[in-house]
């Protein structure tokens, strides 16, 4: 079967995408006029410049040191950032759990 990716159509959907219940919209609103633009914002900044966040994460992992194994390599492709949604990520820095 053969279907479209929502990132072949210009959207670089990330599959942790934030979401809120139905049901708790009203509640939540004071805080969602916030936090929505906070989101948005960084989700842009990221798009322009990920340089600094990716070697944020790589730098963490390292720290952390819990088995998961993200080099340098590994965020360009992890996104949908890079020019080839369907393209395989470095087979020497591919994330892994020891």
């Amino acid at each position: 079967m053969k279907y479209p990716l929502v990132s072949e159509a210009g959207y670089p959907f990330y599959p942790q995408a934030l979401s809120v219940r139905a049901g708790e919209v009203d509640q939540l609103a004071s805080c969602l006029e916030k936090l929505v633009p906070i989101v948005q914002r960084a989700q842009i900044d990221y798009l322009n410049d990920p340089a600094a966040t990716n070697a944020l994460i790589v730098d963490l992992v390292e720290q952390y040191d819990t088995g998961w194994v993200y080099s340098a390599g590994w965020p360009g492709w992890s996104g949908c950032w890079s020019s080839s949604p369907r393209s395989s990520p470095p087979s020497a820095s591919r994330p892994r759990r020891a």
